[in-house]
């Protein structure tokens, strides 16, 4: 396109068939995930998890993706012994790209399946289970530091966890301990010793079945041939949960700039480069440095994403937008503060250190007070002319990772295999909230999202490597009758290197819910199902292929 419009100096526009965008589209890696672990006395002793990629006809992205997959998967827990073993390979596939999540959607499929599976064996309850595993504030992430993302990793020490307040607010929402204890079947029974040294789990491949494991579904507890409160004829309702924690961008990689000059009217020019693609980033922007500047937000007139004008920024991904190009803002706006004060301090005769900005106003203490439209015309016309502005920009050898309890309800239809999800709860810890609204609809979006990932996309090549799904009619993604009831909870923290404590929204929330979906068809049928998407025929197999099942 770019070729033809030089040679033409005419618009150009190139459309792909739906065929062809489904062809040629990028998807999510593909991954075969194993996780082992060693449990004694309740507590995790070790994790080791085994991830195959297929990284399709080209390499795009394929070292950085399973980087992350083992990065935040095996940070997400308190563990003394920790493994990862990763390997991309090529095939004749479609090539696979970044994605919204980046590798955490895999890596905690296959982990928070695996632990809903070693608290069903202990007897344990999966809520109690992640409370008294999880990280904590001030524990460090050992593997993040040894694996790094795409270049040598720096330390990480988790400096804000707001997990436990998630998980309590989230299984209120859900309703947890009642309908743990209504719905669906307890889960195996454990054959009675009191630990486990080694917990087995594939998220894809052979299937191990709960007979094999050394225990038999439950009958009496509701199982598949049990009399639980379920709801009539062939529905079964459970609910399941998963915990999950992403990133605020590459440490030692994302850097984000800014610049902000005043107006004579104290209106203030906001020059950022960080590309606003539909997530609202510009009024996040102009809140951030309003907030620095105690001033309206309509006060901030934003220019973003004009490379003849604006700073320069890598881009809008990695989840880094808020917290790298958000803190470059913030640093600009207390610059443009620092020198509006100085200007003040010259025309009350004052100090700097007496004085407030509050108002649109400096203020002395005794009363007196000039305007912001004062002190700027100062500036430019009256005595030491100077233009009040300032540029930051920012780069962080950190990334503090946002966390999440997401709780789900499903019903499931034994006599067709189909799964409804009913309810979602995401209680979503991404530090200080700076727009609320945004933040609850980053978290609705990512739920719906997350529905169709778990129980309707997917892409099947035949023996040649050609995409067999060729429209809509055949893929399949969540619509509007599909969208269940949807709980957004922010769960505020304070993250001390983040803008105004504020930390990573835009992929956190679509982590946990495929997970959760899987744990919860568990807790309704006593079957795990290892491998999404969860469509009607893999779980009718399932249900057919279980033990006292009736065919």
């Amino acid at each position: 396109c770019g070729m033809l419009t030089l040679r033409t100096s005419r618009p150009i526009r190139l459309e792909y068939t739906r065929e062809e965008e489904l062809t040629a589209a990028r998807t999510r890696h593909p991954q075969i995930v194993t996780v082992k672990s060693g449990v004694r006395d309740g507590r995790l002793t070790a994790l080791e998890m085994r991830v195959l990629e297929n990284t399709g006809a080209y390499g795009t992205h394929a070292l950085t993706v399973m980087s992350v997959t083992g990065n935040r998967a095996l940070s997400l827990y308190r563990c003394p012994n920790l493994r990862y073993e990763a390997r991309a390979v090529y095939t004749n596939l479609a090539v696979a790209g970044a994605f919204r999540g980046y590798g955490c959607p895999q890596g905690f499929f296959a982990l928070e399946s695996h632990v809903d599976e070693i608290a069903a064996a202990l007897g344990d309850d999966p809520l109690e289970f992640r409370t008294r595993n999880h990280v904590q504030e001030g524990d460090d992430q050992p593997i993040a530091e040894v694996l790094g993302e795409g270049k040598e990793g720096f330390k990480q020490i988790i400096r804000s966890c707001g997990l436990p307040q998630a998980i309590q607010l989230g299984a209120k929402a859900i309703g947890w301990a009642d309908k743990r204890r209504r719905y669906g079947t307890q889960g195996p029974a454990f054959d009675g010793s009191e630990t486990i040294d080694l917990a087995m789990h594939r998220s894809k491949g052979q299937r191990r079945t709960a007979r094999a494991a050394g225990f038999t579904p439950d009958a009496s507890a509701g199982g598949l041939g049990g009399a639980a409160q379920h709801p009539p004829d062939s529905l079964r309702r459970g609910v399941g949960m998963a915990i999950v924690m992403q990133a605020s961008g590459i440490p030692g990689v994302d850097m984000g700039a800014a610049s902000i000059k005043m107006n004579e009217d104290a209106s203030f020019n906001l020059l950022v480069g960080a590309t606003d693609i539909g997530t609202g980033a510009d009024t996040m922007f102009c809140q951030l440095a309003a907030e620095a500047l105690g001033v309206p937000v309509e006060k901030i007139i934003p220019y973003s994403s004009d490379t003849d004008m604006t700073p320069f920024d890598p881009g809008a991904y990695a989840s880094s937008t808020t917290y790298i190009s958000g803190r470059a803002v913030e640093k600009a706006a207390r610059a443009v503060r620092e020198q509006i004060t100085a200007v003040g301090a010259r025309m009350l005769e004052e100090k700097p250190e007496d004085l407030v900005l509050h108002g649109q106003k400096v203020c002395a203490k005794d009363g007196r007070f000039v305007t912001y439209e004062q002190v700027c015309l100062s500036s430019l016309y009256q005595k030491d002319q100077f233009q009040i502005m300032a540029a930051a920009s920012h780069m962080s050898y950190e990334s503090p990772p946002p966390f999440a309890a997401v709780f789900v309800e499903v019903e499931v239809d034994t006599e067709t295999g189909a799964v409804r999800v009913l309810k979602v709860v995401e209680a979503v810890d991404c530090g200080q909230v700076v727009n609320p609204h945004m933040a609850g609809g980053q978290i609705e979006g990512a739920a719906i999202q997350s529905v169709g990932y778990a129980l309707y996309e997917r892409m099947p090549f035949d023996a040649s490597g050609r995409m067999q799904f060729r429209s809509f009619r055949d893929y399949t993604i969540a619509s509007a009758i599909d969208v269940p009831e949807i709980v957004s909870i922010l769960v505020p923290t304070h993250e001390p290197t983040g803008p105004f404590g504020a930390k990573a929204i835009a992929e956190i929330p679509i982590n946990g819910p495929a997970p959760a979906i899987a744990n919860a068809v568990f807790h309704a049928t006593g079957l795990r199902l290892r491998e999404i998407p969860l469509t009607p025929d893999r779980v009718l197999a399932a249900l057919r292929a279980a033990p006292g099942a009736v065919s």
